[in-house]
């Protein structure tokens, strides 16, 4: 079982990449206010992170940005999700999907996959720019 204090852990690469991203987007919207958490461990979902970006001057279509990270057991196994989408659940960019091989260390494997996580969210910044113009 894993503890919250190695899901706090892996979470923090990811936190680094939001503050990447927000600043960046910053220059195009500085009206963003970004809120990031994650939930405690649940049964089903031992960790379900995110990011959300709202502003008052965004198009009533577009209303923000959120960016997840799900951990969901399958079994004995995780499979871990990202995604990028509209706080009504529209995706406009889905992450890598992984599931836990067996046989590996899975705090080690986990931080591997949040490090993948970031580097997704950061390899958006342009597409989530361009967005957050057209929508201001």
């Amino acid at each position: 079982m894993m503890n919250e204090e190695l899901w706090a852990e892996a979470w923090r690469a990811v936190e680094s990449a939001v503050s990447e991203v927000a600043w960046e987007l910053s220059i195009a919207n500085p009206d963003l206010r970004w809120r990031t958490g994650y939930s405690k461990p649940q049964p089903v979902f031992p960790f379900r992170g995110y990011a959300s970006a709202t502003a008052d001057n965004l198009a009533d279509e577009i209303e923000g940005i959120e960016f997840t990270v799900d951990c969901q057991h399958e079994g004995e196994r995780l499979r871990i999700t990202s995604d990028i989408c509209y706080p009504d659940g529209r995706i406009m960019a889905e992450g890598p999907t992984v599931l836990e091989p067996e046989g590996v260390h899975r705090s080690a494997w986990v931080h591997e996959q949040f490090e993948a996580a970031a580097e997704f969210l950061r390899s958006n910044k342009a597409m989530l720019r361009d967005l957050i113009r057209a929508a201001a």
